[in-house]
């Protein structure tokens, strides 16, 4: 008995000319020797390399072979890690809400090594504000 009558294999494109002939060619037998049926749907995120033009051709060569052009006309991308570093008050935490994203449910911070207190990669530098000679108050690190 067949638990799947028809399966539907989601390769996502983008600029994978260099290896989109060879990764058919590995595809297709492994899922033709499978009891069920199949096709094997690309999705195009927006190629700009030779990848459309033998997607079409790869449709046109088989039935089984369907092309999704652009999902929403434009190029996804994943999740962008952003490194920052820098003692407390040097303005991390700005520069991330002014050039990266402002809302706090969209993003995760993490502080690498929990098993070591901050001072253990910094060497005990420390933030303190101190009026200058015009009495403005100004940012200076101490050892």
């Amino acid at each position: 008995m067949n638990i799947i009558n028809k399966l539907s294999v989601v390769i996502s494109v983008y600029n994978e000319e260099a290896v989109l002939d060879k990764m058919y060619q590995a595809v297709v037998p492994v899922v033709e020797s499978l009891p069920c049926e199949y096709e094997l749907l690309f999705v195009n995120d927006g190629s700009k390399d030779a990848s459309p033009a033998i997607l079409d051709r790869l449709a046109m060569e088989s039935e089984k072979v369907k092309e999704e052009k652009e999902v929403l006309g434009e190029r996804k991308t994943g999740a962008e890690n952003i490194l920052l570093y820098g003692v407390p008050g040097s303005g991390k935490s700005h520069e991330i809400k002014t050039k990266y994203c402002n809302d706090e449910k969209m993003m995760e911070r993490v502080v690498f090594h929990p098993d070591y207190t901050y001072s253990d990669f910094v060497g005990q530098i420390l933030p303190r504000v101190e009026k200058d000679k015009d009495g403005n108050e100004k940012l200076k690190y101490v050892f």
